[in-house]
């Protein structure tokens, strides 16, 4: 609870606001006067007002004390702070400040020097024993042991210093001080400087201690020479033993150094201070028997020995703590008047945990509990040594003696009550955690978790309950604490929406940023979950929102980078490219997904960049912001996958988890390195491409790419590496490599898998082709260059009389992809018949090229301009085709029927029985029952029909009787109905119907159909 005196407030600025011609308030007096009492908060809030005042101005010597005032203040309120991030982020604060004030040259000389240097140690000292303590609880194994020892070290040896430097400060102040025996101020200001001079001796001395009990374990070397020091110290400070009792404790902890590695010296200290009977000597023989009985306790032993701490334990808190004992609260607040209570407690709480279920609710049980409860409830808002722990024991204490679990929710009064019963059903659900793994039998499991359930059902009424009960002033981390077993209720017990809505409302109000951050991620999470299950614009929207308050509110945490990857996918789906490539790119190194989020940025600005030259009619390689992104993403994108890779590869300690990621992360990179390469490639940056591409080729010649690759990424890598060669116009470098592909499809027993791979070339560099094209007459030379390496390359592949068919047949289609119909032809007319036994492999090459050859020569020939070459070039087309036919596999199949149809239709020999209508119509009716029987069939019937219209129409046409004409058009439309009446086909089919009635040229056939059409109505 923070104490509020407006009134003594009031008083003390009303002094403050005095005119400038009055004396200055004692405004140090005022606040050292409210800490003597305890009201640290009131003292820290009257500074800072102090602090913020204007006018009157303060005093210059008050001006350079009051930040090393308030940093002793804002000490005590940080240990008040429960939440530990925050009590860190405010003693590191402290600490800054204090450093600020010793290390101003201006106060080398300060009276209060030696005071600040103190504080300044203590709380060095106290960040170095928490950083022991979390230091002690990692795994023996933990590969950062060393590392964590290092720094821990490090923060007990700059307490050191501090220490030594305010040892001397103060011992200086102590000995210049003027004594006056007839002054009573004057000789209690003296034995204050004494007592601050022997306090940082005997903490100094501590700081050492319990760096040497630190190192133990680790360095004994290091150990035993902390000790030492330590030892060195304590006996400075027992010459002091005969002015003041911290000479006897000094004495005792003297004896307590050598414990172990010197018990003569041990016994001998432990018997002067024993010896003493001046009441100075009372602490000291505290200490010993505080140090006597720890040992005990840590020893442990059976329930005599247990029995036995016990009673010294009670009689120690009797004899220094009990109606009699005049410095009472000073031992209970000291650290071994907290471990005795802490021991007393735990050895309370064991006797509960031997106590049956039903034996713990006699009196004899319900006794045993209070006092382990009483004792732990002493230490909750004890120092961080003894404080949390004590919280969570409490709670087990109360959790094994069942004192509210057994109350109806509705009959719990209180705020605390309710937090208990929601954390005690928490505890039992873990419990039973342990019995559901253990399960065999699924019915059993299945009970198990409806009691799992049935406990969080428990939680999540009593926090809502709770949360009606909850006082105005709660502290904050009670109210997170609320907030979060309701949470845990609603979550546990399915219900998403709730538990969503809850965190997130959490995330908005939570008092401690670190915090709010936690649970706005946590809503994040539950609303991608949501919005995916179902898909409401709702829980969208809520995802949205959070993130974008989380980016906004926080921009610089860790957490916010999980926000970005969101907001990326919602203004992706939302239609804005750029704009998620931009929020991607904001994406922190510190974030796992930093290296994916860069990647999926540099592709975006990579298509972002590709669409504006296409609207601009620019060549793809002109210069833009989009481009420069693109690069600088994807590079960085590809040097965090590999860091990243190598980072989980040479973790000593990897597990299964680790290798998977680190494959994954080695795919990751692949694809980066592609797609940069693809964007060089674009540009005409060929050496980059290769400098990409050449460690990748490299790999798959010797089948070292990671397994799992996503399929066509070996193709990819291949046919990249062959577009720069040819490029490069390194014709050798791309025969070479196709001649190791060669080898190794030989080696796997595959044709076609190489051919495959050349095909996949042939579509990346139509593709590229295609995108010259859209890009007008600025990339027209890119676009003939281009066009002419490939011609280049295939032209070499062409005269190797030993190309593999299913190559020479790559090179013919290739010369297809740049309407090369000619060059094709003649690669095509290149192929052998094979031998009878041959494989069906090569047979069905050989197929394939014959049919490719007539049709690529027919292409060839109707595209002849001039009339008399065009005629002989297609006469000699049928020629072949008449040959081949001959062949009972090709004269019989209904491609090459479609040719001999075909070849008649450009030679416009429509009419007759063996005119083109005639071909179209008996390979209609021989396809009409095949066409279920896959595609090819359909395809090919569909072909028909629609060439059959074309050559009924072009017939008519040529007609010079109008009467005729029209009777041949009627035909032609009459044709064309029951194709409308079968959706023309299909919707790849009724483009090209469409085109042939709309050409103006064939306006007298639309005319037709129309008329057919209103007849049909």
């Amino acid at each position: 609870m923070k104490h509020s005196s407006p009134l003594l407030l009031c008083l003390a600025l009303a002094l403050t606001a005095a005119s400038a011609a009055a004396q200055e308030p004692p405004h140090l007096e005022l606040v050292r006067g409210l800490r003597e009492r305890g009201l640290h908060d009131l003292a820290l809030e009257y500074l800072l007002k102090l602090q913020a005042r204007k006018d009157p101005p303060l005093s210059p010597e008050l001006q350079a004390v009051l930040p090393l005032e308030i940093a002793r203040e804002q000490a005590f309120e940080a240990r008040r702070i429960d939440d530990p991030a925050r009590r860190e982020e405010l003693m590191k604060k402290v600490r800054a400040d204090l450093k600020a004030f010793v290390s101003n040259p201006a106060n080398a000389t300060h009276p209060v020097l030696g005071e600040a240097l103190l504080d300044l140690a203590k709380v060095t000292l106290a960040t170095a024993r928490a950083k022991a303590s979390e230091y002690e609880q990692l795994p023996a194994r933990a590969q950062n042991r060393p590392e964590r020892l290092k720094a821990v070290v490090a923060e007990f040896d700059e307490a050191n210093q501090y220490f030594a430097r305010a040892t001397k400060a103060l011992e200086s102040v102590w000995k210049e001080l003027k004594e006056d025996p007839k002054d009573r101020k004057s000789v209690a200001d003296k034995q204050r400087a004494l007592e601050n001079y022997l306090t940082a001796l005997y903490l100094q001395g501590f700081g050492l201690y319990e760096k040497g009990a630190l190192l133990d374990r680790d360095d004994l070397k290091a150990s035993a020479e902390a000790m030492k020091a330590a030892s060195a110290i304590f006996d400075a400070l027992a010459s002091y033993r005969d002015r003041s009792p911290l000479g006897w404790q000094g004495l005792a902890w003297y004896g307590r150094c050598w414990d172990g590695s010197d018990d003569r010296k041990r016994d001998d200290a432990y018997l002067k201070v024993n010896s003493e009977r001046k009441p100075e000597a009372i602490p000291g023989q505290r200490l010993i028997r505080y140090f006597k009985l720890a040992g005990e306790f840590k020893s442990g032993g059976g329930k005599a020995a247990r029995s036995a701490t016990k009673q010294g334990l009670e009689k120690w808190l009797a004899d220094y703590t009990g109606a009699s004992a005049k410095d009472a609260a000073t031992v209970l607040a000291s650290r071994e008047g907290q471990h005795v209570r802490f021991m007393l407690g735990a050895i309370y709480l064991e006797e509960l945990k031997e106590l049956s279920p039903n034996d713990r609710k006699s009196p004899l049980g319900q006794n045993i509990a209070e006092k382990a409860r009483s004792h732990f409830a002493s230490l909750e808002d004890a120092s961080d040594e003894y404080g949390p722990a004590a919280k969570f024991l409490k709670f087990e204490v109360l959790r094994r003696a069942g004192q509210v679990a057994s109350r109806p929710i509705h009959e719990l009064k209180t705020f605390d009550d309710c937090m208990l019963r929601a954390r005690l059903a928490v505890q039992d659900a873990i419990d039973l955690n342990d019995e559901l793994a253990s399960a065999d039998d699924d019915r059993a499991k299945e009970e198990i978790r409806h009691k799992i359930r049935g406990h969080y059902e428990v939680v999540r009424d009593a926090m809502q309950r709770g949360l009606l009960l909850m006082p105005d002033d709660v502290r904050d981390s009670d109210w997170e604490a609320a907030h979060q077993l309701l949470y845990a209720g609603y979550y546990r017990t399915g219900d998403y929406p709730r538990a969503a809505v809850l965190v997130d409302y959490m995330a908005h109000n939570a008092k401690n940023p670190d915090s709010a951050r936690k649970f706005a991620v946590e809503a994040l999470n539950l609303y991608r979950g949501l919005a995916a299950q179902s898909r409401h614009a709702a829980d969208n929207n809520r995802l949205v929102a959070i993130a974008e308050w989380l980016e906004k509110r926080y921009p610089d945490a860790a957490e916010t980078d999980t926000a970005r990857g969101i907001l990326g996918f919602a203004l992706l789906q939302q239609g804005k490219p750029r704009e998620a490539a931009a929020m991607w790119e904001k994406v922190s190194p510190r974030s796992s997904a930093f290296a994916e989020y860069s990647y999926r940025a540099g592709v975006l600005n990579w298509s972002n960049h590709i669409q504006n030259t296409r609207d601009k009619k620019q060549p793809i390689q002109t210069p833009s912001p989009e481009r420069t992104k693109a690069v600088e993403l994807l590079e960085r994108s590809i040097t965090s996958f590999e860091a990243s890779a190598k980072l989980h590869e040479l973790n000593q300690n990897k597990t299964e988890e680790d290798r998977a990621k680190a494959a994954a992360d080695l795919k990751m990179a692949i694809r980066a390195k592609l797609v940069l390469a693809d964007l060089y490639n674009y540009i005409g940056e060929t050496d980059k491409v290769l400098a990409l591409v050449k460690p990748l080729v490299e790999a798959t010649k010797a089948k070292k790419l990671p397994d799992d690759l996503q399929p066509g990424t070996e193709g990819q890598i291949l046919g990249l590496g062959l577009r720069a060669y040819v490029a490069k116009k390194d014709i050798k470098s791309a025969l070479e490599l196709l001649d190791v592909l060669q080898k190794q499809g030989a080696e796997e027993g595959s044709i076609g898998g190489l051919t495959e791979l050349l095909r996949d070339l042939g579509r990346q560099i139509r593709n590229q082709i295609d995108l010259l094209e859209q890009q007008g007459e600025g990339a027209q030379e890119q676009l003939e260059q281009t066009r002419q390496n490939f011609r280049d390359f295939l032209a070499h592949l062409e005269t190797n009389d030993n190309l593999p068919p299913d190559l020479r047949l790559w090179v013919g289609t290739s010369y297809i992809s740049l309407n090369d119909h000619a060059k094709a032809a003649s690669v095509f007319a290149s192929f052998k018949e094979p031998a009878a036994n041959a494989a069906p492999e090569v047979r069905q090459i050989f197929n394939q090229s014959q049919y490719l050859r007539v049709r690529s020569a027919r292409l060839a020939a109707a595209a002849e301009p001039e009339k008399t070459r065009r005629k002989q070039a297609l006469a000699q087309v049928e020629k072949t085709l008449s040959q081949l036919m001959k062949n009972p596999t090709f004269g019989k199949n209904p491609a090459f029927l479609a040719e001999e149809a075909l070849l008649l239709q450009d030679q416009e020999n429509y009419s007759g029985p063996n005119g083109a209508i005639s071909k179209w119509d008996r390979l209609v009716k021989g396809l009409e029952p095949l066409i279920d029987r896959g595609p090819l069939f359909k395809n090919t019937y569909n072909e028909a029909l629609y060439n059959r219209v074309y050559c009924i129409y072009m017939e008519a046409k040529g007609m010079t009787d109008k009467t005729a004409q029209a009777q041949g058009l009627q035909k032609a439309a009459q044709a064309l109905n029951p194709i409308k009446r079968n959706n023309w086909g299909g919707p790849e089919y009724q483009p090209r119907y469409e085109a042939l009635l709309n050409n103006p040229k064939h306006k007298d056939l639309k005319e037709a159909f129309e008329k057919l059409q209103k007849q049909l109505q």
